[in-house]
């Protein structure tokens, strides 16, 4: 059963456009501008012009003096070498001092956008998805499941007393214990899983490929992988979580909102038990 009090809230949940907790979730900026390459600005017009004209006088006095230089030719061939030279050293500077500084614009700008483009779906903290990926992944295996008639698994993870870790021992404490529990988290599903932060001290695991049968062993992975961790890790605080799983049959209508709404209800009773047990 659910602790007492927890009814309401789940109640106000469930109506409310997320149904993912918001209390004690500290708001995250995506900090665009550490990526920002230093980009150059396109060449004006004007200087565009005066660089061309630069050019094609001093190619023409490169040209003349080059014919000082040489034995005569027929006009065939002088006006032939003459329009060759007059364009390469006409190209030459235009490249250096134009195309070149674009073409690097452009190579910028492309790695600029894949950065960016990684950095809206990923948790800044712990390198996870971010909430906007779950969404969007799990929406894509909902129809791939739908499709291939399977079942989809959700385990819904939060992290117990980060609250309490945050007053006594600060925010980068807490934010310590959030970057080890994501890597543990990478470290126990398989890459090909969905593994993702909502925010705050709530995770969300989707183990792509998972049956009925195997519901209980996504969640028994993970708390063995966390008293691994504890065992190992002397002198240092215990990391606790707690958890809940929900499963949607093949052919139910359950949407990902719902399940994640089904497995913080069982979040929420695997909690309640550990308090009753200490």
């Amino acid at each position: 059963m659910a602790p007492e009090g927890n009814d309401d809230k789940h109640k106000s949940s469930s109506s409310a456009a997320s149904p993912v907790r918001t209390e004690s979730r500290r708001s995250e900026r995506t900090r665009y501008e550490d990526v920002l390459p230093h980009i150059k600005d396109y060449p004006s017009p004007r200087r565009l012009i005066i660089v061309i004209v630069a050019a094609i006088f001093i190619a023409e006095s490169a040209v003349m003096a080059f014919f000082t230089l040489i034995p005569p030719l027929t006009l065939g061939m002088e006006l032939l070498l003459d329009a060759t030279l007059l364009v390469l050293l006409v190209i030459l500077p235009l490249y250096l001092l134009f195309m070149k500084p674009m073409e690097r614009h452009i190579v910028e700008r492309k790695s600029l956008e894949k950065k960016l483009h990684a950095l809206s779906l990923t948790d800044e903290l712990t390198g996870l998805y971010n909430r906007r990926a779950l969404f969007a992944f799990a929406e894509h295996e909902m129809e791939l499941a739908k499709r291939e008639d399977e079942g989809i698994c959700l385990l819904y993870a939060d992290l117990d007393n980060l609250k309490e870790i945050n007053d006594t021992l600060g925010h980068n404490e807490g934010d310590r214990v959030l970057i080890n529990i994501a890597r543990i988290l990478k470290e126990t599903y398989r890459q090909s899983d969905i593994v993702a932060r909502l925010g705050g001290d709530e995770f969300v695991v989707i183990p792509v490929g998972s049956t009925r049968e195997g519901v209980d062993l996504v969640r028994e992975r993970i708390h063995r992988h966390i008293e691994n961790h504890n065992t190992s890790e002397t002198g240092g605080r215990p990391l606790s979580i707690s958890t809940g799983v929900a499963y949607r049959e093949t052919g139910s209508p359950c949407s990902i909102d719902d399940l994640i709404i089904q497995a913080d209800r069982m979040m929420y009773e695997h909690k309640a038990r550990k308090k009753t047990t200490h």
